[in-house]
């Protein structure tokens, strides 16, 4: 068999472990072919896959900057978006929001929905809500996964604080799929706020009536009828 036959055997061996998740496989028969092959976009982008599933995030990013480099413009999207996602698992938000971003300039019909949640997820991890959620709307308008997303707006009103409309995102989401399990525990995560920030409205109303100096109706700071002694 002649030389260059070897290594394409190589890589077809080692695309197909990799598609069969045989992953220590695949990983071995890419290592020395991408060596070999250093200009092949498609073999970084299957390497770079192969390490980030078995953890290896530095590995993997520097693998999808290969591929980054010589991959066609057809295929950037997919190696973008691996690369958001391997940034994001190690913290790095803000270079995973670069590689999102770019995705979503290498997908012009920006058909891939689930892009646009990965996208807000990571955004939502670096507390920028107002952005993700716009991320999250862009996946309802496109209508991908709609329940999925609308989980992800109740999880950003709610951090926001804005209450009432992350329970209403949580309950779209159940009207979607009702047996939602997700939709159900953000729904009892707000049960009792408004009762809690009335309670803190009445602290507060309190503290600023003691700073006044009217405590003729407070004993040690708390409340009482004088009525009933």
């Amino acid at each position: 068999m002649c030389y260059a036959c070897v290594w394409q055997q190589l890589k077809e061996c080692a695309v197909q472990a990799y598609r069969n998740d045989c992953l220590a496989a695949a990983v071995e028969l890419l290592r020395p072919y991408v060596v070999r092959r250093p200009e092949d976009g498609y073999a970084w982008f299957v390497y770079g896959d192969v390490l980030r599933r078995m953890g290896l995030s530095l590995e993997a990013i520097a693998a999808f900057g290969k591929a980054i480099e010589f991959a066609p413009d057809d295929s950037l999207a997919d190696v973008h978006i691996q690369m958001g996602k391997t940034c994001n698992s190690i913290g790095e938000f803000a270079e995973a929001e670069r590689h999102y971003a770019a995705a979503t300039k290498h997908d012009p019909g920006f058909e891939r929905g689930w892009l646009w949640i990965f996208r807000g997820c990571n955004l939502a991890r670096s507390g920028e809500f107002a952005r993700a959620l716009s991320c999250y709307l862009k996946a309802v308008e496109i209508g991908y996964n709609v329940k999925e997303a609308y989980l992800n707006i109740g999880y950003a009103l709610r951090a926001q604080g804005n209450y009432d409309s992350a329970a209403d995102a949580f309950r779209k989401a159940m009207s979607l799929t009702p047996d939602c399990k997700e939709a159900k525990e953000g729904l009892l995560s707000l049960e009792g706020v408004e009762k809690a920030c009335s309670m803190v409205q009445a602290a507060g109303r309190t503290n600023r009536e003691a700073e006044k100096g009217d405590t003729s109706n407070y004993y040690d700071g708390y409340p009482f009828d004088s009525s009933s002694y």
